[in-house]
């Protein structure tokens, strides 16, 4: 349900699957839309007599993240001393309208080069792709953590807290010198 109405805005069964006397744990499927919404269960309790009904609200305006963040493995790839390494990735349009994404890259050593923000306008199941430069430092074996935040374009917003993002550890590494 919206906060603004309290309407329902879909529908699902519980299915009981699993946990304690107490402490159960239910799941339900149901298709998210694309507005924040809330949270509400209601049903019989079984265990009285009367089988009383009740409804739970969550007041939590939960707002959904209708976008997808894709970085390939970087499995057998190596951050070399000085040099520049590209880290690809994908933002995909999940929602069922077009959506401003915001892309930024962040990390620890300051290894990202310009630009570490893309803006992106991109329509429903639609993507776009790009990448991220990183130099490594001068001296192997420091460690960087990256960190690649997506979200939707909020006017007004600097907080990349919602939405998508992945994190990597990379270590300069030096190469070999020949008859060393």
């Amino acid at each position: 349900m919206t906060r603004n109405s309290f309407s329902p805005k879909a529908f699902g069964v519980l299915q009981n699957v699993g946990g304690r006397r107490g402490n159960s744990i239910f799941t339900a499927s149901i298709t998210i839309p694309d507005e924040p919404l809330m949270v509400a269960i209601q049903g019989q309790d079984k265990s009285s007599p009367t089988k009383h009904t009740f409804r739970r609200l969550n007041p939590i305006l939960i707002t959904p993240v209708t976008l997808r963040l894709f970085i390939p493995p970087l499995t057998g790839v190596t951050l070399w001393a000085n040099e520049t390494l590209d880290i690809p990735f994908t933002v995909q349009n999940a929602g069922a309208v077009d959506q401003d994404i915001d892309v930024r890259i962040e990390d620890d050593q300051d290894f990202a080069l310009e630009p570490k923000i893309y803006s992106f306008s991109i329509q429903p199941g639609m993507s776009a792709t790009k990448h991220f430069i990183i130099k490594g430092g001068l001296k192997a074996g420091v460690t960087t953590t990256v960190t690649i935040n997506a979200k939707p374009f909020v006017l007004g917003s600097t907080s990349f807290q919602s939405g998508q993002f992945d994190i990597r550890r990379l270590t300069v590494m030096e190469h070999a010198v020949e008859g060393a």
